[in-house]
């Protein structure tokens, strides 16, 4: 069982929830070295093959989970239109 701190959430773009069995196949390293790691959403799962990258495991579990707040409709906007 993965903590909740180790989940993604689903995929912003489409809607595509990752399988918990499958969670390593949604996020892993991009490099020999380890030193860039990528999380995103799987084509092969369904998905649209979206995807961040990121410098840690962590981090790109932070990146693909956190979603900037909507206001007026897509746009969060915080200059009002001329």
């Amino acid at each position: 069982m993965t903590s909740a701190k180790n989940t993604l959430k689903p995929c912003p773009f489409c809607g595509n929830q990752p399988r918990e069995d499958d969670l390593e196949d949604c996020i892993y390293p991009a490099n020999r070295e380890r030193t860039i790691w990528q999380a995103g959403c799987m084509a092969s799962q369904g998905g649209c093959d979206a995807e961040v990258l990121a410098g840690s495991k962590q981090e790109a579990i932070d990146k693909w989970n956190t979603r900037v707040p909507r206001r007026f409709g897509i746009f969060n906007l915080s200059l009002p239109l001329l």
